[in-house]
């Protein structure tokens, strides 16, 4: 066996301890942002988890932004991601939600694509990367975009994120283009740098209030229903139809 499928086997088996044992993974208290941490109350933090998983051609800086945006680290050397790679995050927005990240980095290489589709599932953010620098990963989004929607839920949202636009040099006709893309798509976009951090957590802060948005509006919509059978009734139309509603007499006039 190669040492690169070694490596490969590895990364998987891995991620299949940590569906099996997510706990044994939880972040420690370096990883948290301390910060806005010791401002509000934990106690009374509206609490969410989310699964967020990066996706795009190889290159485009996928394992940067996670790596930027959960430790505040940049390399500038170059190592492809082998299968998928994950990593956890608590996240803290005005003073009143905790959303724990579950941040999935997903190989860009075409020969390991078949693997990190099984990935996709259960996904409750996505952010669709490309890179600024080269035109070619805009024009293959097309691809990821179908693998994506072919294995997630309607109530997933996707982000296309634009990487590298600390590059002073690049073509500006690109974001142009990415850009044009997006709306054809009805997908938000966002431009960042995993070198800088430009942009990271104002992306990922907009995808968490949508996810948490959508929840709540979730919530409200089944306040009103029971559910019988597997199914969502409203319960004042449950009532009627059980006869548990009185309904008024008639007035009854005297011959």
């Amino acid at each position: 066996m190669s040492k690169e499928n070694r490596n490969l086997n590895k990364t998987i088996n891995t991620n299949i301890n940590y569906l099996q044992n997510p706990s044994f993974y939880i972040e420690d208290e370096n990883n948290i942002n301390k910060g806005a941490k010791s401002q509000i109350d934990i106690q009374n933090l509206e609490r969410f988890e989310f699964k967020i998983i990066l996706i795009g051609e190889a290159g485009v800086g996928k394992t940067s932004i996670m790596n930027k945006f959960i430790s505040n680290e940049f390399k500038n050397s170059y190592q492809p991601t082998l299968g998928v790679e994950f990593k956890c995050k608590e996240f803290y927005i005005d003073n009143s939600i905790c959303a724990k990240l579950k941040i999935w980095d997903t190989c860009g290489q075409e020969k390991f694509r078949a693997i990190t589709r099984q990935y996709f599932k259960n996904s409750n953010g996505v952010f669709l990367v490309v890179d600024l620098t080269n035109k070619d990963t805009i024009q293959k989004s097309n691809i990821w975009l179908k693998d994506i929607t072919d294995n997630i839920s309607e109530d997933c949202i996707i982000f296309m994120i634009g990487n590298k636009m600390d590059v002073k040099t690049r073509d500006m006709s690109i974001s142009e283009e990415a850009e044009q893309f997006a709306n054809d798509k009805k997908l938000d976009y966002y431009e960042v740098s995993a070198k800088t951090g430009a942009g990271l957590i104002n992306t990922f802060e907009k995808l968490i209030k949508k996810l948490v948005n959508n929840i709540r509006e979730e919530r409200k919509r089944n306040e009103g229903n029971i559910k019988v059978m597997n199914r969502n009734l409203n319960i004042e139309d449950y009532n009627k139809d059980r006869g548990k509603i009185e309904q008024k007499p008639s007035q009854m006039t005297c011959c």
